[in-house]
């Protein structure tokens, strides 16, 4: 009977060494894919860091340029004003030269009467006879003629009314240059605001794309804090991980041997042990469904509670071969009572172990459908 339990407590540890095993391969590969997603993530990392320092100088350029534009508006504001004080002086002077030509024409008006006065005075002079006023002296006497008197004046009139009418044509003539220069000017002073403001209209909405870039840099530059924080946090949990996990793993059996009280021989004992071990499996089933939206840290846990389940497995391994052992180097009588003990026990000892093993199946397939859950989340976001 005693051997008959040793054969099939071995096919047990065998088994449950091959899934451990094969857990373990599992986990390697878990170890790489995440190497493999951190290298992904350090490309990325460095990718969002270039696209920012692009953005960073993008964002100086259009600093730049704005900056040259606003300089230029103010010097074409000055260049306005100048036009404008440069259009009220030339209305001023065009007010001026009206008011002076206007007083010519109130002067050229009086001649023109003074001429037409001086015009009905001859003829009544030539109508009254020239012996009764003009009595005659001597025959070489000199009669006044009156009309060569008129004629003169006539001529002396007509040429100060032409000198006039010529220098009131040369000053209308250059009022109308200096006047339809200053319109040109004014008209080129209207275009240049037209322009200014549709400059300022283009330089408002730069300014909102260059409010909008900065907000994105900031979005991007607090992405790539986030992501450094996540690699800083995943690294720093990594190598512990590992560290704890080869502590584990690579345990002597000195010190395992060394850990196992002597008082602990019953199979109650045992059969607390595996309950808590169970109650472990049941905790190790629940927790993927709580942390399957974590990402990393599901395998994480998951690794450190196998691990915590071989190391309690290989004790409770180490405990039975010590009782093994102590009930062999014992009397035939103790033996007896022992053996039958132990076969009124062993059929609930081997229930325990089948009912572990077939946790340990299920926790397996269970995490690795949990864990292609979570492959398949993870490549949702990044393919999107």
């Amino acid at each position: 009977m005693l051997s008959g339990r040793k054969i099939s407590n071995l096919q047990l540890a065998a088994e449950l060494g091959k899934s451990l095993l094969e857990r373990n391969r599992e986990l390697e590969q878990g170890l790489q894919q995440m190497c493999s997603t951190n290298q992904e993530q350090l490309q990325e990392i460095e990718y969002l860091t270039k696209q920012v320092d692009l953005l960073r100088q993008v964002n100086d350029q259009h600093a730049k340029v704005y900056e040259q534009l606003d300089v230029s508006a103010r010097e074409l504001e000055q260049s306005n004003q100048k036009l404008v004080l440069d259009n009220r002086t030339a209305q001023l002077k065009i007010h001026g030269l009206m008011e002076t030509v206007e007083l010519l024409q109130t002067q050229v008006e009086e001649l023109q009467h003074q001429v037409e006065e001086l015009k009905l005075t001859s003829r009544q002079s030539q109508r009254s006879p020239c012996g009764e006023r003009w009595p005659p002296r001597s025959t070489q006497s000199v009669c006044f003629d009156p009309d060569e008197g008129l004629d003169n004046l006539e001529v002396s009139v007509a040429s100060w009314r032409e000198e006039a009418q010529a220098t009131l044509q040369q000053s209308l003539r250059a009022l109308q240059t200096q006047f339809a220069t200053e319109r040109a000017r004014r008209e080129e002073a209207e275009t240049e605001a037209e322009l200014l403001a549709r400059e300022n209209a283009a330089l408002e909405q730069q300014l909102a794309r260059m409010e909008g870039c900065q907000s994105r840099v900031s979005e991007l530059e607090q992405e790539t804090e986030e992501l450094r924080q996540l690699w800083k946090s995943q690294s720093s949990s990594r190598s512990p991980r590992s560290e704890v996990i080869h502590g584990l793993l690579l345990l002597n059996p000195e010190e395992e041997n060394e850990g196992v009280p002597a008082a602990v021989k019953s199979p109650a004992v045992l059969k607390r042990w595996a309950s808590e071990i169970y109650d472990h499996e049941c905790s190790c089933v629940r927790r993927p469904e709580v942390v399957k939206y974590r990402g990393i840290s599901l395998l994480n846990e998951v690794d450190a509670q196998y691990s915590a389940l071989q190391v309690k497995y290989d004790e409770l391994l180490q405990r039975c071969r010590h009782q093994d052992s102590e009930l062999c180097e014992s009397s035939p009588a103790p033996v007896e009572a022992d053996d039958s003990e132990d076969d009124f026990h062993q059929p609930e000892y081997k229930d325990l172990f089948r009912e572990i093993f077939s946790r340990i199946q299920k926790t397996k397939e269970d995490l690795i459908e949990h864990r292609g859950g979570a492959s398949v989340d993870e490549a949702l976001p990044t393919s999107n």
